[in-house]
């Protein structure tokens, strides 16, 4: 990819990574899940984390979330900003939301893959055949929901923007999943 992209790119995979770390921290699984029983442990965190993080770890050009990064930066200049992205509140808002676009295609290609009887993803087995039907299920649909604590977590405390950026993703999963439909009505 274009030299050019490597600092936006860099900026995209640090905001992945603290959205979905290899490790969860008491912090990220309050901000992730709330407050939880003692009675839960990493070993039922695990499950969700694993199989999503390692189809994450594969790669991917990640041109959804880049392509939010570029906008905004764009909508910043022309709204009078500089050209320094860091100082737009525009681009540091697309930045963490950059896990919500990445997380929401990782649920729809673990889910793809089941419903398509894939055997590979990006040059491994898929998740479903490494992790089990029920666990790469349950961790797909799982990323959907976690996607949206960078919603919860942005700075802004503009609510109706908050809001707003929910109830676009929620429409937006609702028609990804009639055009999944579709696909499998084909």
């Amino acid at each position: 990819m274009n030299k050019d992209f490597a600092p936006y790119l860099a900026r995209i995979e640090e905001e992945i990574h603290k959205a979905l770390p290899k490790v969860s921290g008491k912090e990220w699984q309050d901000t992730v899940f709330g407050q939880l029983y003692p009675a839960v442990t990493a070993d039922h965190i695990s499950p969700l984390i694993t199989p999503t993080r390692s189809l994450v770890d594969l790669g991917g050009k990640r041109w959804r979330p880049l392509l939010l990064v570029l906008t905004a930066q764009a909508l910043a200049e022309k709204d009078g900003g500089t050209k320094d992205p860091s100082s737009s509140n525009k681009f540091e808002t697309a930045c963490h939301l950059t896990p919500l676009v990445e997380f929401t295609h990782t649920a729809s290609l673990i889910h793809d893959d089941i419903e398509d009887s894939s055997d590979t993803r990006r040059g491994q087995p898929a998740a479903y055949i490494t992790y089990g039907l029920d666990t790469a299920l349950n961790a797909g649909s799982w990323l959907y929901f976690a996607a949206t604590s960078c919603i919860d977590t942005l700075s802004s405390t503009d609510e109706a923007l908050k809001a707003r950026v929910y109830a676009l993703y929620n429409m937006e999963l609702r028609r990804l999943h009639l055009g999944q439909a579709m696909g499998i009505a084909w």
